[in-house]
């Protein structure tokens, strides 16, 4: 697999995160079932109210004393700077496997995701076809720095993001670790176009239309 990737500048990745009622169960059955399992999962818009209404859910429960309340739903992302939904790339290899781009017209196992509030603070996101967490990769330089995937078995620092809402929109989406805000590349070429990466220093409230979220028709 040949990458090729431009110095154009990348836009900041916004999404339209969308969600169903179900709550993910436990266990890790293998690829092809949870691919089977994703293939059956309809889809609905979530808006940051609903996102906020996670937390709530989660503090609730917390505050029920449940230890390490979390509460859970099923998304997909699609990017304001092409209209593309994020998928993970489980036929690439080595370093780049699972790789999340926005490079995908429909929803389809690829391109679904547990999305979760835990009480202590942060978001996950755990891809529904190979039920990992998705991690930002910040041991990688240059042009990779920050690169998503879905490739860690737990929850650690770098599996961990946030969020900030304006109003009802924008919604934005960063790592809890570096702070930096999740882009689209969408600059870069070929296998690489539209990789995402927590890379970008822009403040998202004046960073115009390609920073908010954008609300596909499903």
């Amino acid at each position: 697999m040949i990458k090729t990737r431009s110095r154009v500048a990348a836009s900041v990745l916004t999404f339209a995160i969308l969600t169903v009622g179900a709550v993910v169960a436990g266990g890790v059955p293998a690829q092809a079932a949870a691919l089977s399992a994703a293939s059956r999962t309809p889809v609905e818009l979530l808006t940051p109210q609903l996102a906020a209404a996670l937390v709530a859910q989660a503090e609730a429960k917390s505050a029920a004393g449940v230890v390490a309340a979390a509460a859970c739903g099923h998304v997909a992302f699609v990017s304001a700077a092409n209209a593309k939904y994020v998928s993970v790339e489980l036929g690439y290899s080595g370093s780049d496997y699972a790789m999340l781009r926005a490079r995908s017209a429909t929803i389809g196992p690829w391109e679904k995701f547990t999305f979760c509030y835990n009480d202590a603070g942060y978001f996950t996101l755990q891809s529904l076809a190979n039920n990992l967490y998705v991690s930002a990769e910040l041991g990688y330089t240059g042009l990779d720095y920050g690169m998503l995937r879905a490739r860690s078995s737990s929850v650690g620092p770098w599996e961990k993001f946030g969020y900030q809402a304006k109003d009802v929109l924008p919604f934005w989406w960063y790592s809890l670790s570096s702070g930096r805000y999740v882009m689209a590349s969408v600059g870069y070429g070929g296998s690489s176009y539209a990789m995402l990466r927590a890379a970008s220093t822009d403040n998202p409230i004046t960073g115009g239309l390609s920073m908010k979220w954008a609300r596909p028709a499903l």
